[in-house]
């Protein structure tokens, strides 16, 4: 995990993924709500839904 804290610094998610990691968050991990209702919507109708997870 320290790679990717090393490459990234601090790591974005969604809500509903954190919601599905079962495990506490790490510090380095930010969890947010999806801000972009249409560009979701878009990336839905392209995307499998286990991509958008």
């Amino acid at each position: 995990m320290k790679f990717f804290t090393f490459f990234f610094g601090k790591i974005t998610i969604p809500k509903s993924v954190a919601e599905e990691f079962g495990d506490p968050i790490p510090e380095w991990i930010e969890v947010r709500e999806v801000e972009n209702m249409i560009l979701l919507n878009l990336l839905r109708a392209k995307l499998h839904k286990g991509k958008l997870r």
